[in-house]
């Protein structure tokens, strides 16, 4: 190869490159922006949720969740069971398990699951951006401030 071509495909690796940052920069600022409009962003609903889909009566915009209720039920007795400090997270799996839930995934509870569930703020209507920022979502809340800072043990 000849260093005229070598030069070209270097100019062409960089040109590629700073196109791809570019997309991805405009991406991200894209998320950020919907994010901070309250949309939910992940390509799956938590438990209790669903998304919007075109021809849905409450939404068809999937950016924005809609409560489940028999799950969101479910939901806010893992809540209220593990705020009051006698149920662990794999007993609340168990009781979940037993009434025949499964998680977003189709598999069962386990006790990871439902500590990741405890601790998720989109149940207090709450969209999180990037584990950081955290924004006020279109989408209704299933419990309240109170109950899930009993279950987090903040005062």
């Amino acid at each position: 190869m000849s260093e005229t071509e070598f030069d070209m495909k270097r100019a062409d690796e960089i040109s590629n490159y700073e196109r791809i940052m570019k997309i991805s920069a405009t991406t991200a600022d894209s998320k950020h922006k919907a994010a901070a409009e309250g949309y939910f962003l992940s390509s799956r609903a938590p438990f209790g949720y669903r998304k919007g889909k075109p021809g849905d009566p409450d939404t068809e915009d999937s950016r924005i969740l809609i409560i489940d209720e028999p799950a969101a039920t479910a939901v806010r007795s893992c809540f209220r069971w593990y705020a009051s400090g006698e149920w662990t997270c794999e007993m609340i799996a168990r009781a979940l398990n037993d009434q025949g839930f499964i998680t977003t995934m189709g598999k069962p509870f386990t006790r990871g699951t439902i500590s990741q569930m405890l601790s998720n703020q989109t149940y207090l209507g709450k969209i999180v951006y990037r584990n950081i920022e955290v924004y006020e979502g279109k989408h209704p809340a299933i419990i309240d401030q109170d109950l899930w800072n009993r279950a987090n043990h903040i005062e």
